[in-house]
C-alpha cells in the first residue's frame, strides 16, 4: 500500500513539471516582440503622414508625427515601408520574445509620370483618359512659358477657345450675354467665381502666379453646374503646398514701338506704351497647417489711348488637418486696381489708335474680393463629404 501510494506521488509530480514548464513554454512563445519608429521624408526630415508599412500580410500607417508601431511574434520578418511618390523601402528583421526595436526609415522621393485627373467634368476625381467629355487640361507650364498675365491669354492656346470682348467662346458657343449673364462658367477651387451682379467674368481675379491646373469643360455641362455652364465650364485649381516649403518670384515687361506710319503715333516721346509685372508665390507645411501666399502687380499702357490696366492682387489659401479624415481651410482673394478703354477709333487714317470723344470709359480705384472656407470629411468606407462657403 505503501509503495502504491510513492508511485503515485511520482506521477503526479512528473505531471505537475510537464504541465509547469508547458505553460512556461507557452507564455514564452506567447510574448510578442514590438517594432516601432518613424518614417520621414530623406531630404527634408519631415514626417511622412499616412505611410503605409506591410509586414507578413497585415500592416499599419504612420500618423500625423510619422510615427508606426507593430507587435509581432518572434522570428525572422520582411518589413516593407511606402508613400506615394517616394521609393518603397524593405528592413529585414529577427526578433526575440519580448524584444523592442525602434527602427526608423527615411524614404527618397520617386520622380514618376502620373496620369492627370480632373474634377470638373463628374464633380469626383476621375483620370483625364476616362472623362466621357470634351475636356483639356492647362499645365502651369504653359502659363509660364507663354508669359501670360492673365489666364485668359493661356486659354487661346486651347483647341476650340476663343476669347472676344474679354470673354470666352467654346467651340462658338458665346461667353457673356448682356442681362442673361455668362455661358461660360468660371470657377477656382470649384466655387464659381464670376461678377455677383452681372455674372461677369474678371480675368485678373485669377491667380496665375499660383495655379496647379486649368481644367477647361468644352460643352453642356448645365445639368452640373447650372445654365451659367451651357457653353463650358473654365475651372482653376490652385496650388497646394508640398514637404518643406517653395517660393517663387518673377517680374517682366515689354515696350510698344511706333507704328511705321508715323502719324499714327499719337504718344510723345516723354510716354512710351509698356507692360510691366511681378509676382511671387510661397508655400509652406507648418505641421498639421498648410499655408499657400502669392501677390501679383500688373501695369499697362497701350498703344490705344486712354487704354490702361493696373491692378494689384493678394491670394491666401490655408488647410488645416484635424484629423487624417477631418480637413479645414479657406481661400481668400483681393483684387484692386483700375482700368480704361473706348469704344471705337477716331478714323480710320490719322485717328487710329485714337478714341473717338465720347467713347472713353473709365473705372477708377475698383475693388473685388473673395473668401470661401471649406471644410472636408472621409468617413470609415473612404466616402468624401465637403462644405464649401
Amino acid at each position: 500500500m505503501y509503495f502504491f501510494n510513492a508511485q503515485n506521488e511520482k506521477a503526479m509530480r512528473t505531471i505537475a513539471l510537464v504541465v509547469i514548464l508547458s505553460a512556461f513554454a507557452a507564455l514564452v512563445y506567447g510574448q510578442k516582440a514590438r517594432v516601432f519608429g518613424n518614417v520621414t521624408d530623406a531630404q527634408t526630415h519631415d514626417p511622412l503622414i499616412a505611410a503605409t508599412v506591410l509586414v507578413g500580410g497585415t500592416g499599419t500607417v504612420t500618423d500625423l508625427e510619422g510615427y508606426y508601431e507593430l507587435e509581432l511574434d518572434p522570428g525572422s520578418w520582411e518589413i516593407t515601408f511606402s508613400y506615394v511618390g517616394y521609393h518603397t523601402e524593405t528592413r529585414q528583421v529577427t526578433l526575440t520574445a519580448g524584444q523592442e526595436l525602434q527602427l526608423d526609415v527615411s524614404l527618397r522621393e520617386e520622380a514618376n509620370l502620373l496620369a492627370t485627373a480632373t474634377v470638373t467634368a463628374g464633380k469626383y476625381e476621375k483620370p483625364l483618359g476616362e472623362v466621357t467629355v470634351s475636356l483639356e487640361v492647362v499645365k502651369p507650364s504653359l502659363i509660364e512659358s507663354t508669359n501670360s498675365a492673365s489666364i485668359d491669354q493661356a486659354l487661346v492656346k486651347v483647341p476650340g477657345v476663343h476669347i472676344i470682348g474679354g470673354q470666352a467662346n467654346i467651340r462658338g458657343g458665346s461667353g457673356f450675354s448682356y442681362g442673361a449673364g455668362s455661358r461660360v462658367l468660371l470657377m477656382v477651387n470649384d466655387v464659381p467665381a464670376l461678377q455677383a451682379d452681372a455674372g461677369f467674368t474678371n480675368w485678373n481675379d485669377v491667380p496665375v502666379e499660383n495655379i496647379s491646373q486649368v481644367e477647361v469643360v468644352k460643352g453642356a455641362a448645365s445639368a452640373l453646374y447650372g445654365s451659367s455652364a451651357m457653353n463650358g465650364i473654365v475651372n482653376v485649381r490652385t496650388a497646394y503646398a508640398k514637404s518643406g516649403s517653395e517660393t517663387k518670384a518673377f517680374v517682366f515687361g515689354g515696350l510698344y514701338d511706333a507704328p511705321k506710319d508715323k502719324a499714327k503715333k499719337w504718344w510723345g516721346n516723354d510716354t512710351i506704351p509698356h507692360k510691366v509685372g511681378a509676382g511671387f508665390a510661397h508655400r509652406q507645411r507648418f505641421d498639421k497647417l498648410d499655408l499657400i501666399l502669392g501677390g501679383y502687380f500688373y501695369d499697362e499702357r497701350s498703344y490705344n489711348e486712354a487704354t490702361y490696366n493696373r491692378y494689384g492682387r493678394l491670394n491666401l489659401s490655408t488647410q488645416y488637418r484635424f484629423t487624417d479624415r477631418l480637413t479645414a481651410g479657406v481661400y481668400a482673394n483681393v483684387n484692386k486696381g483700375r482700368s480704361g478703354s473706348f469704344f471705337f477709333w477716331r478714323d480710320g487714317d490719322e485717328g487710329t489708335y485714337r478714341a473717338n470723344p465720347g467713347t472713353i470709359t473709365e473705372t477708377p480705384d475698383k475693388l473685388r474680393y473673395m473668401i470661401d472656407p471649406y471644410v472636408t470629411y472621409f468617413d470609415a468606407n473612404g466616402n468624401k463629404y465637403r462644405y464649401i462657403g
